[in-house]
């Protein structure tokens, strides 16, 4: 289910993600939710990597009882401000 050409584009207050064809994509995909460790595979990072990020603030967490996870969304939204950013 991974792809690297994911893009996100941002409106008001709900985010609209689609996938590297331009598609909508589902509402499971939309809001995946990942380990760490999940997310740095999807990213190509290591997991000490990611941790840094959610410290800094760079990435958001969700709780989920005890636990944090990150949203697709908020991966894809901190991708596209790196992009920005250079």
């Amino acid at each position: 289910m991974k792809s690297d050409n994911m893009v996100g584009a941002d409106s008001d207050s709900s985010e609209l993600l689609f996938d590297n064809r331009g598609k909508k994509k589902s509402a499971y995909q939309a809001d995946r939710f990942f380990t760490a460790q999940e997310a740095a595979t999807y990213l190509g990072v290591s997991a000490k990597f990611i941790y840094r990020r959610i410290a800094l603030k760079e990435i958001d967490v969700q709780p989920i009882g005890r636990l944090r996870r990150i949203r697709l969304s908020s991966l894809e939204s901190w991708l596209l401000r790196q992009k920005e950013e250079g």
